[in-house]
């Protein structure tokens, strides 16, 4: 793989990698932050409708005092005022102050006056079953400590949650004790929730805790015992919920309010804009750095690789790559130069050693030669190749069994050397005889990387062993002729000796000195 596009691949990496964990940072962050914001805008709706709630009950309690205290209902509830109700609670009273209850109960716990009126029809109906519970002595709505004394909640009737406020009634300036309670109540039904959302512009819906038919969600947010709730219906919308305690601290009603994601929604769009932002970002950090890493660094390396090419090519490591600038690649190069440099000086001696050696390989009887594991020749000196029919320049580098066709033994022996085998042989070849040294060359790691062999040519000493050989035998047997003659002579003398003692005929003495004359001239 090229150096332009491992470059291009590292940069690529790296920028990918970059974008993903920074793209999943800001979507961890991010995401999370806008979903918390999003939640607190779901607790902030949710508590804007439980103050629209509380609010409407803020308004029914003023209500009810603007009636509790005053001269007539004070004296209404005396029984001194029959035409009370008619004058002042007509149907359209209720109608236009959205109530649908108002209950006179005096200090003896009697209901004074009671009237329940359809805010739909407009119209006085009966009043809902299970009211006058309500009214019994004890209850929070006939208890008022003082004239400002206030009581406003929820209670739960059969027919649903409805808003009532209780106030003391008295006289107009609070002078006189309290004759009873004055209790105005509203319908917590479908029509008042549909007022409060849109006073709120969110969808708002109301659920009884003790409904056997609670939807999913709001079981959910009720047994999780927190007052807000916030929980996704999708992934278009949210909902907030809040559990309303009735007028006696008992859950009573689940209140959820919807809203649209957009929140959410606005941080997706804003992690998306910020990868687009990144990846854009990516694409221009990419390609700034390839330029500059182009210009400054990988063209630089590859002419300075050019260069080194050349030179390898070229064969001349005497030639010298360029080196400008002032930084590491501009190190580097220097640093190739003398190495260069410290490689043609070691060439130099190298090539003055080999000649030394070829000098003194040719000038002795010596012949020298290598080969590789492949079985060809690496190298081939020495004298008397001629008289072998051997070339140095012609053979080096040719096959083993192609050189020495003609000299098998010098075959053998080479395979030999190559299996690790060190030893020494013989060899005759045109009357001449070499006596040969082989060894197995081995690399730094012990393994054979080929062969070595030397041959000394002994011909002449073999030549002078054999003559002197030849001398040996002829003074031998020059010597035992000698014995020979000294014997036969000290014999000779012995028996001329005793033939001249006993005074033997000279005829019988000249024929003893004619043999030993005859034996002589044999010797001869």
């Amino acid at each position: 793989m090229s150096l332009r596009r491992k470059t291009l691949l590292i940069v690529l990496a790296v920028a990918v990698s970059l974008n993903i964990i920074v793209y999943g940072t800001a979507q961890t962050v991010l995401l999370n932050s806008f979903q918390q914001l999003e939640e607190q805008n779901a607790r902030q709706n949710v508590q804007r409708a439980l103050n629209t709630v509380g609010n409407e009950l803020d308004r029914l309690s003023a209500t009810t005092r603007d009636y509790a205290r005053w001269d007539d209902s004070y004296a209404f509830i005396q029984g001194q005022d029959e035409e009370y109700p008619t004058n002042n609670l007509p149907d359209d009273v209720f109608t236009n102050l959205g109530l649908n209850l108002a209950v006179f109960v005096n200090n003896a716990g009697e209901i004074v006056f009671i009237k329940t009126v359809d805010l739909q029809a407009g119209s006085e109906r009966a009043s809902p079953a299970g009211i006058e519970d309500h009214f019994q002595p004890g209850d929070p709505l006939l208890i008022h400590a003082d004239a400002d004394s206030s009581v406003a909640g929820i209670i739960l009737l059969p027919e649903g949650p409805m808003l009532v406020a209780s106030r003391p009634v008295t006289d107009s300036f609070a002078r006189q004790p309290s004759a009873g309670a004055l209790i105005f109540g509203a319908f917590l039904d479908d029509a008042k929730i549909r007022q409060f959302s849109d006073s709120l512009q969110l969808p708002i819906q109301v659920q009884l805790t003790s409904d056997p038919q609670l939807p999913g969600d709001f079981q959910t947010a009720l047994e999780n015992g927190s007052s807000v709730v916030v929980h996704a219906l999708s992934n278009d919308r949210v909902a907030g919920y809040a559990l309303e305690n009735d007028l006696y601290g008992q859950p009573a009603l689940l209140l959820r309010v919807d809203m649209p994601r957009d929140i959410l929604g606005q941080g997706q769009a804003s992690v998306t804009l910020f990868l687009a932002l990144l990846v854009v970002a990516g694409i221009v950090f990419v390609t700034l750095t390839l330029l500059l890493l182009e210009r400054f660094v990988v063209s630089r390396l590859m002419h300075l690789s050019g260069d080194v090419n050349q030179i390898s090519t070229s064969g001349n490591i005497g030639g010298q790559v360029s080196a400008t600038g002032s930084d590491e690649l501009t190190t580097l190069a220097l640093d190739i130069n003398a190495m260069l440099k410290a490689l043609e000086q070691a060439q130099g001696r190298e090539r003055e050693r080999d000649q030394r050696l070829r000098a003194i390989v040719n000038g002795a009887p010596l012949l020298l030669w290598s080969a590789d594991l492949n079985g060809r020749l690496t190298l081939l000196e020495g004298r008397n190749l001629d008289l072998l029919g051997l070339d140095s320049a012609r053979d080096t580098g040719k096959a083993v069994v192609d050189v020495f066709r003609n000299i098998p033994q010098i075959i053998t022996e080479i395979n030999r050397a190559l299996k690790g085998e060190e030893f020494s042989s013989l060899l005759v070849v045109k009357e001449m005889t070499f006596d040969t040294r082989y060894l197995p060359a081995r690399g730094l790691d012990g393994a054979i990387t080929g062969m070595i062999g030397v041959a000394t040519n002994i011909t002449e000493r073999v030549m002078a062993e054999e003559a002197l050989t030849g001398a040996y035998e002829t003074l031998s047997r020059k010597h035992q002729e000698l014995e020979r003659v000294n014997e036969l002579f000290r014999v000779t003398l012995g028996q001329v000796s005793d033939t001249v003692r006993r005074g033997a005929p000279r005829e019988e003495i000249t024929q003893y000195i004619e043999f030993v004359q005859t034996e002589f001239d044999r010797l001869d």
